[in-house]
């Protein structure tokens, strides 16, 4: 069986390198600016939350950033999950466990900004897949 735990990577660092290179893996840039964008993760945002599977591999990752517009908004930068664990439902997870993380953290509103890799969501009949289901994380109201 699977164990599959969120955790901030600024209380996780052992996980940071794995999860620079799990997010280069989909969006190339410096490893240089990717480690110093992870480490910046704090409990006062942003925040990057690492999804860890059988407490030694980085599988997913999410980056919560606050929006300094005067109201309690929150925007996910980035997610991703490992290829190889691509339609388990990894991030419905990943993203329900970032939504209690904005939560309980204060936040009334999480914006997302879509953007993907067409050739890995890209299904057999030609369909791009985004979700299987309705979501409720794209937009929180409290």
């Amino acid at each position: 069986m699977e164990f599959l735990q969120v955790c901030p990577i600024h209380k996780s660092k052992q996980f940071i390198l794995e999860c620079c290179d799990l997010i280069n893996s989909e969006w190339p840039r410096s490893k240089a600016a990717r480690l110093q964008s992870l480490y910046m993760s704090s409990d006062k945002f942003p925040t990057s939350l690492v999804l860890i599977l059988d407490e030694q591999q980085v599988v997913g990752h999410v980056k919560l950033s606050e929006i300094k517009l005067g109201g309690d908004e929150l925007m996910i930068e980035t997610m991703i999950i490992h290829r190889e664990h691509r339609g388990k439902g990894w991030g419905k997870l990943l993203m329900e466990e970032a939504e209690e993380y904005a939560q309980r953290s204060g936040f009334q509103t999480i914006y997302v900004i879509l953007i993907f890799n067409l050739e890995s969501n890209i299904q057999g009949d030609g369909t791009i897949k985004l979700m299987d289901h309705n979501t409720s994380w794209l937009q929180i109201k409290a």
